[in-house]
């Protein structure tokens, strides 16, 4: 189903608050009510039920019937981390997928609280739907050391998009990788990072081989792809 941002978010409005819905798929075209759209689910669908959201473009620019907005307007289509906060009591989430127009600005302190709130993630996807005219505009602020702390946090997690800062690489510590969330290794992740910045690709793959053990596949466009 393709609907506006904003007709999704009346018909989420309608439901009487507390639905038990399993599963919640929306496929929306480019609008500026995304974060009142989370707000709204989180106020009106179960916490306890939730497992799977996908709210987002991908399915649009594949289709063909609904264009992304022009390059000049996906500034103001960036989504900020916090409205993500509300669907943080969804502790059933297993497979959210977000992938707003051009993507969202997260940080490093997001994904501790992503990681926290949702033990049981198995698919994680964060990432713009125009990622590449995305980076014209603004770098992610998320980096690579986001990665141990999801996947430390999360130990059933299989699949992860997200669009990272990997010009520069941390130190691995042993308590990156979530403490005494047990975990088993080595992990194989689908992992996606669209057209993240890249800058010295051997050692992004040796911090990516050390959190993960074995990524299977790696999704990556522009520099990755060397």
């Amino acid at each position: 189903m393709h609907v506006t941002v904003e007709h999704a978010l009346d018909f989420v409005k309608m439901l009487e608050p507390g639905r038990n819905i399993k599963e919640f798929p929306i496929c929306t075209a480019p609008g500026h009510s995304v974060a009142e759209l989370y707000a709204a689910i989180a106020g009106n669908f179960s916490p306890i039920a939730l497992q799977k959201l996908r709210v987002g473009l991908s399915d649009v620019n594949v289709s063909g019937d609904m264009e992304p907005p022009p390059p000049r307007d996906l500034l103001m289509h960036i989504v900020d981390g916090a409205a993500l906060v509300p669907l943080l009591e969804f502790s059933s989430l297993t497979k959210p997928v977000l992938e707003p127009t051009a993507g969202f600005d997260l940080d490093d302190a997001m994904a501790h609280r992503i990681a926290a709130a949702f033990p049981n993630l198995e698919k994680l996807s964060l990432i713009s739907a125009s990622s590449l005219l995305r980076l014209h505009f603004q770098s992610p602020r998320l980096t690579l050391a986001s990665l141990p702390v999801l996947v430390g946090g999360c130990p059933k997690l299989t699949s992860l998009a997200v669009e990272l800062d990997a010009q520069s690489v941390s130190p691995l510590h042993r308590n990156e990788f979530g403490g005494d969330v047990s975990h088993s290794a080595p992990y194989r992740i689908d992992l996606d990072v669209g057209y993240s910045p890249i800058r010295h690709t051997g050692a992004v793959a040796e911090f990516l081989l050390a959190v993960l053990g074995e990524i299977s596949p790696l999704h990556a466009s522009g520099e990755w792809e060397g």
